[in-house]
């Protein structure tokens, strides 16, 4: 799924970089790379709550709502300093719900994992 979103991230900075201008692309870029970050970090918080290293419920939470506190932060100077064009960073940001989508189609597709019999 990691892969999946790197993947349709990039494809979605070169469309806009070449259907639009360079600051497209590079503000494209720029959303596609925070999405990418942003599974990262939610993908090891997660992992950490899986393995039992986090002890209680209410760690998870604190962590996860530091995580959307400093994202939305982050979204906010890009867009308030006009670091970024809106709607190219917005096309660049949906690569995580677009690669999330497609990873779980490709492993719906690919069926269930081979079992060996035991005979």
């Amino acid at each position: 799924m990691t892969a999946c979103i790197a993947v349709l991230g990039v494809a979605l900075a070169v469309v806009a970089a070449l259907g639009m201008d360079l600051r497209a692309g590079y503000s494209a870029a720029v959303g596609a790379v925070i999405a990418f970050g942003d599974f990262i970090v939610l993908k090891r918080i997660a992992a950490r709550v899986v393995d039992g290293n986090v002890a209680r419920s209410g760690v998870f939470s604190f962590l996860v709502f530091m995580k959307l506190g400093v994202l939305l932060v982050l979204i906010w100077a890009l867009l308030h300093f006009e670091l970024v064009a809106a709607l190219p960073f917005l096309l660049g940001l949906s690569s995580l719900m677009g690669g999330v989508l497609l990873g779980a189609f490709m492993t719906i597709l690919a069926g269930p994992p081979a079992v060996e019999s035991e005979r």
